[in-house]
């Protein structure tokens, strides 16, 4: 039962995910993300907001380090709007924050648990000095990812919630697909508590069900482990909570071990007659092994323990389908399709995956689409060689369980003609040991808007934004290194649509790019500093500031003035310089300084895309002299004829 306890130690410090803050309606993305390597912990991130400005503490507390299991290692920091807030922790203690603005903040914390049973727990509080109510109150666990075990051990954790308070009956079920599991084990404990509910097998009657008295208003957690017979690498059990006197389960889950695979719900069948499909679809190879199952309330429905076909009667409703394949050692990847109809009517559901072998070189990834109008298309697979080229790559479309076209061998186009309905597009990849990139795109052959397009990273620590594009127009890509818990050794990203490659950054830094309304992938290939063996990036995409500047005229005599008039979008700031300087709104009007030569007024306007500076020029012109009969005298001209009238008076005096 130590898995279990193991499993029940980090339940109790689960919390939700992580939302990401963004600055302004012209910010596409603006994401802060802390990347580790396998030999350390997952980092854990989460955001809080402050509604007033103020000094704040942060604590983190290692929770395990009360009954003797501390972290070995543990860091912490703050950031908000993309820049890192305050001197990070790199221990468990307390955080100043001082002068925190009203905003949304974000916390990271990565580390590596002890060599003690129960180590990774901790907690994160933040409360303002001035007292109150924390802002945040926060745990969860610090665990190193789990390694894809040769075992192909599976855990189900989850939370439910009772609407009636009374006795339930709680349930693990054994479905012995394709052959019983050599461990199956359950517990259910009342978050929050000490010791269980129920643990399943149980310890003293070895039954795998019990009958137990459940509250409303508290959330319960079902954990269950479990492992594949020594003879087969696949199994699959259910779990059930139902009111002891009958009725509608409160909690109904079925979980695939090993290499069985989940492919998700079937749309709602009508009761009747169907039929399902399964077929190997024998590319690169045949497989070796296929099977498929449908299963509705926990119970088996019917199954395919090879390629097939199966008829089987609807009672109406949705079930869930699952299967598993093994491919052939070489080239260690397969894939299959299985499909779902009406007897004599035409496919509900049709989907096709993708399987690569436990400990093959080969990846393998599966996509699903929905061509609405029948016709051709182009699938565009593209090797991005970033951060370097493919060993192999090649894809394929399925569709009602056949292949489209042929196998598209290596990255280029080719030309397939589905009918209206569900497509399957597969990829299979070997990746340079440093890490490839690869974009796919499904696009009418005639033009347009793609009807699928994506882009996976295989290999290092790859991780993919993606963001939406309404509205045409100049983007700016800014990519940073926090330097927590220390700068990265390299970080690169790369910006693309489907197929399609529009700039990409090392080492940080940004690019500019025009974009039309569509879906778009950042992707970053990080290594981390081998001591610290984690980093954390901050990616901003936001439309480029536009800026409007105008002068009411372009030429005045000396000693006048001009008005100028400005507008700007996407914008967060502006300013003054040339004719005229200081901080001015992002649109206004104002009245320039006195023009006495040719002056330039320049207007510099500064948002999360960047900046746009515009310029307007004025020309001074020399004030006009006056001119004609009975007009005043300018004082050159009266002292020339002082001057002259004085001369003659002279003269006439000296005459005898």
């Amino acid at each position: 039962m130590s898995r279990i306890r193991a499993l029940l130690t980090l339940s109790l410090f689960l919390c939700a995910g992580v939302s990401h803050p963004v600055w302004a309606q012209t910010t596409l993305l603006d994401v802060v993300q802390t990347l580790a390597s396998p030999t350390v912990a997952v980092p854990k991130e989460d955001t809080f907001t402050v509604t007033t400005a103020g000094d704040y503490n942060l604590t983190l507390t290692d929770l395990g380090a009360v009954y003797g299991s501390p972290l070995a290692s543990v860091q912490l920091a703050v950031t908000g709007n993309d820049v890192v807030v305050g001197t990070p922790l790199t221990a468990a203690g307390t955080l100043s924050l001082k002068g925190l603005q009203p905003g949304t903040y974000q916390f990271h914390v990565t580390g590596k648990p002890g060599t003690g049973s129960g180590s990774g727990p901790f907690g994160v509080a933040v409360v303002s000095t001035a007292g109150g109510t924390p802002v945040v109150s926060y745990s969860d666990t610090l665990a190193v990812p789990p390694s894809a075990a040769p075992s192909g051990e599976a855990t189900l954790d989850a939370k439910f919630t009772v609407s009636s308070a009374g006795s339930y009956q709680v349930s693990v079920t054994d479905l012995k697909l394709p052959a019983s599991l050599s461990t199956l084990q359950l517990a259910l404990v009342p978050e929050g508590a000490s010791s269980p509910l129920a643990i399943l097998p149980d310890p003293t009657t070895k039954a795998y069900s019990a009958t137990v008295q459940l509250t409303t208003g508290v959330n319960y957690r079902l954990v269950a482990a479990a492992l594949p017979g020594s003879t087969a690498t696949a199994g699959l059990f259910s779990a059930t909570v139902v009111p002891s006197g009958g009725g509608t389960a409160v909690y109904q889950a079925t979980q695939p071990v090993g290499t069985f695979t989940s492919l998700g719900n079937t749309p709602t069948l009508n009761s009747g007659a169907y039929t399902v499909t399964l077929a190997d679809l024998a590319t690169p190879a045949a497989l070796t092994q296929v099977a498929g199952v449908l299963i509705q309330n926990g119970s088996v429905v019917t199954s395919l323990s090879a390629a097939g076909s199966q008829n089987f009667t609807s009672s109406g409703g949705v079930y869930q389908l699952f299967a598993f394949a093994a491919p052939a050692s070489t080239p260690g990847a397969g894939s299959y399709a299985l499909t779902l109809q009406p007897q004599g009517g035409t496919p509900v559901m049709s989907l096709a995956e993708a399987v690569a072998a436990s400990g093959s070189t080969s990846s393998t990834y599966s996509y699903n689409t929905t061509v609405t109008t029948a016709g051709s298309y182009t699938l565009n697979l593209a090797d991005f060689t970033f951060t370097k080229q493919f060993t192999s790559l090649s894809a394929i479309a399925v569709q009602n369980g056949a292949i489209l076209g042929t196998l598209l061998k290596a990255a280029g186009t080719t030309t397939v003609t589905p009918s209206a309905g569900q497509v399957s597009l597969l990829v299979f990849a070997q990746a340079a040991p440093s890490g490839s990139l690869f974009g796919l795109d499904l696009t009418p052959s005639a033009g347009g808007t793609s009807l699928f397009a994506t882009t996976q990273g295989v290999g290092q620590l790859f991780s993919s934004q993606v963001f939406n594009v309404t509205s045409s127009g100049a983007y700016t890509a800014t990519v940073s290194d926090l330097g927590f818990p220390a700068p990265f050794a390299s970080l690169a990203a790369i910006l693309t649509q489907g197929s399609q490659q529009l700039g990409q950054v090392y080492a940080g830094g940004a690019f500019q790019f025009t974009a039309s309304p569509g879906t778009y992938f950042v992707t970053f290939v990080a290594q981390p500093n081998t001591t610290a063996a984690a980093g954390t990036f901050a990616l901003n995409v936001s439309l480029q500031p536009a800026v409007t500047f105008q002068s009411s005229a372009t030429s005045v005599t000396a000693g006048g003035t001009v008005t100028l008039t400005w507008s700007s979008q996407s914008a967060t700031t502006c300013v003054a310089s040339g004719g005229w300087s200081g901080s001015e709104p992002v649109s206004g009007t104002a009245t320039s300084p006195v023009i006495n030569t040719t002056t330039t007024f320049t207007l510099t306007c500064t948002g999360p895309g960047g900046s746009q500076a515009k310029s307007v020029t004025v020309t001074a012109t020399a004030a006009q002299k006056s001119g004609g009969g009975g007009g005043a005298l300018d004082l050159d001209a009266a002292l020339l004829l002082a001057g002259v009238l004085l001369l003659r008076l002279n003269g006439k005096r000296a005459v005898p």
